[in-house]
């Protein structure tokens, strides 16, 4: 279940007839969070999905870091 204190946008899913979503392939989930600071705001949008999973689902670890940072983890990964 989706944590709703913070807005979620939903696409790139497909009912099935007994009322289940499946994903469809893509970027399925999206979150947006305010706080009172950088830390806090990234804190709450990943918290937004705590509990929800699927198979194949990943999500990126590096959003709400400094630019730096994520040039950093990039280049890690290549």
């Amino acid at each position: 279940a989706l944590n709703h204190r913070a807005p979620v946008s939903r696409s790139g899913e497909t009912p099935l007839p007994a009322g289940q979503l499946v994903t469809s392939g893509g970027r399925v989930l999206a979150s947006v969070a305010r706080g009172d600071t950088v830390e806090e705001a990234r804190a709450r949008a990943y918290k937004a999905f705590e509990g929800v999973s699927f198979d194949g689902m990943f999500f990126r670890k590096d959003i709400g870091l400094p630019g730096a940072a994520v040039a950093g983890h990039l280049e890690r990964r290549r």
